[in-house]
């Protein structure tokens, strides 16, 4: 049977692939969401998840690899396990396994956020084409607040 950490250190670098990808794609997304292209979009989510469930996948099984040699750490231990060992090349990739998923965190949190304004802002066209009040933010030519019985409804909704 092969040595632990080198099996772990192997099974790392198959997680570290798909979480570059991971967020390789987030950023795809971020551009397609700044380009507001929804078909591109569509693709991107599907890959996304894909992607997130073969990461999660992979996940699970580091954990039966290090079951099936007799490791038995719980999620909060495996860092402290990779540090006890004194294996460069094994500390390396799993700083940067975390990195990556740090990066793919954030990246994943502004696309939440650009997304969120690009709903709001689409909301805010409907109640406007709905006829409905929107009036927050619409001023006429004197400065007044335009209320929504000045506007008719633009779809026959």
């Amino acid at each position: 049977m092969n040595d632990p950490v080198s099996v772990i250190l192997d099974h790392l670098k198959v997680e570290l692939e798909l979480s570059e990808k991971l967020f390789l794609i987030l950023q795809k997304e971020e551009k397609s969401l700044i380009n507001n292209d929804l078909t591109q979009l569509e693709s991107i989510s599907t890959e996304k998840s894909q992607l997130i469930s073969d990461y999660l996948l992979t996940r699970d099984i580091r954990w039966k690899k290090l079951s099936s040699a007799d490791i038995d750490l719980k999620e909060a231990e495996f860092e402290q396990w990779v540090i006890s060992q004194k294996n460069e090349p094994l500390h390396n990739i799993w700083s940067k396994l975390n990195q990556v998923l740090a990066n793919s965190q954030q990246i994943n949190r502004t696309n939440g956020l650009i997304i969120h304004q690009l709903s709001t802002k689409n909301q805010r066209a409907i109640a406007i084409l709905l006829g409905q009040d929107d009036s927050n933010g619409l001023y006429g030519s004197s400065g007044q607040s335009l209320s929504s019985s000045n506007f008719n409804k633009i779809t026959g909704y």
